[in-house]
Order: structure tokens, then sequence, then C-alpha cells
């Protein structure tokens, strides 16, 4: 900021940097009093959709476990939200785009009448969930919920299913 009447190299060299006489200052109190807050969202929080629709959502995400050799398994996880019942949909060490459309489609398979009472699909914004994956569950009236990015939403159930696996299978593939 240049301030008129003093000189650039002044303020450069870190002189004259109080403000000038008659420029008011503002405390914080005063700023807070002039904002306005900020609007409300329309529409449910976050806590309150997951309480209202528990029923109807389901949740994919990946795990990992290292072997007993040093490979890492990836393992496709879903958790229905009401029972919180977690399904296996699969296990892999390289997992595709094309491996997860078809574990999509093998899960519906496997849920059979179960999967119509199921209207939302929470996922994070892994590249490995294409547009193939998301026509899996749109095909059945599924709507697709993005998470938002670096939300860490299932960290604490990755860590117990690691545990779980770890303490209950030694893997040695």
């Amino acid at each position: 900021m240049i301030v008129p009447g003093r000189g650039v190299m002044s303020i450069a060299a870190g002189q004259n940097l109080r403000p000038t006489s008659g420029t008011p200052q503002a405390t914080p109190q005063e700023i807070r009093a002039v904002l306005a807050p900020a609007p409300r969202r329309s529409g449910p929080t976050w806590r309150q959709f997951l309480a209202v629709q528990a029923h109807a959502i389901l949740a994919i995400d990946f795990a990992h476990v290292d072997t007993v050799l040093l490979r890492r398994l990836y393992i496709l996880v879903v958790i229905e939200h009401d029972r919180r019942r977690v399904h296996l949909a699969g296990i892999t060490a390289h997992p595709t785009g094309a491996w997860v459309t078809q574990q999509a489609r093998n899960l519906l398979m496997d849920l059979g009448e179960r999967a119509d009472r199921f209207r939302f699909l929470i996922r994070d914004r892994d590249s490995k969930f294409t547009a193939a994956f998301d026509a899996v569950f749109t095909g059945a009236d599924i709507r697709i919920t993005r998470t938002p990015v670096r939300s860490p939403p299932g960290e604490r159930n990755r860590g117990t299913l690691r545990r779980d696996a770890a303490g209950n299978a030694s893997t040695t593939s």
C-alpha cells in the first residue's frame, strides 16, 4: 500500500507503517457488528440427512490390507447404513474401473430384492469409480452422492477392518 505524501522507499524500508492520523481503526467487535452473518443453507444438514435417510443409504469405499509377504490387497467394502452391515464386494491386488464396475453389478445381484429400498450411494472421488460404475447404480434408481474433497468419512471403519483382517486371517497371497 502506498500512502500519499510518504515515499515508496521509506515504506519499503519499514518506516512510517503506522496509519496516518485521520485513518479510522476498527476493532474486531466493530467489524463483526457491521458484517451480516452468513446465510443459512436451505435444506437439512449432512447429519440430519444421514439420520433421516439411513435406511436408504449404501456407502462404498476401498480399504487395504498388507499381507505377510508384504503385498497390498485392496478390499472393496460396502456398508448398509441402517443396519451397519458390511459387504465385502471384492478383493484384488490391482483394482481397475472395469473391476469395480463388475463388483457393483455383483453387489446388486447379491442384494436381490433388498436393492429396491436403497436410494443413495455415498462414495468418494476415486478415479476407479467410473461413469460405468455410476450407471450400474443409477440404472437401479440409486442416486450417487460423492463425498467432499479430502473428507475422511470411513477412516475409523477402515482401521477396524484392517485390525480384524489382520487378527482373523493371515493372508499369504
